[in-house]
């Protein structure tokens, strides 16, 4: 059994999952290795293909098993106005809050 902390965290050098993800069945993975060669003659043909449409993506795997995916920047920047959030609404949640956990008190300036 792995080690924990009071609060239940694993300690440094412990895990929860100690012998790993459990890998594919041999017979899986011989069957999967047999159709790699088949699967990339699909991926060239679709890239000589007609459609353009099928050509890019056939291209765009190609390339992303190759290469990786691109990195996509993500912009979490929040701003107060865009939250439509009434004081009426707000008080609702924290008073289903307090419903559900009796430990949760009432701050100062909380409009019940």
């Amino acid at each position: 059994m792995s080690e924990r902390t009071p609060t239940g965290q694993f300690l440094p050098g412990n895990s929860g999952n100690p012998g790993g993800r459990p890998g594919l069945p041999a017979e899986v993975r011989t069957r999967l290795s047999e159709l790699s060669l088949p699967a990339v003659q699909a991926l060239a043909d679709a890239l000589r293909g007609d459609d353009a449409r099928v050509r890019v993506v056939a291209a765009a795997h190609i390339l992303d098993r190759l290469y990786g995916r691109p990195a996509q920047a993500t912009d979490l920047t929040l701003k107060a106005e865009a939250i439509d959030a009434s004081a009426a609404h707000l008080a609702a949640l924290v008073a289903a809050a307090r419903r559900r956990d009796p430990r949760i008190i009432q701050a100062r300036g909380d409009v019940e």
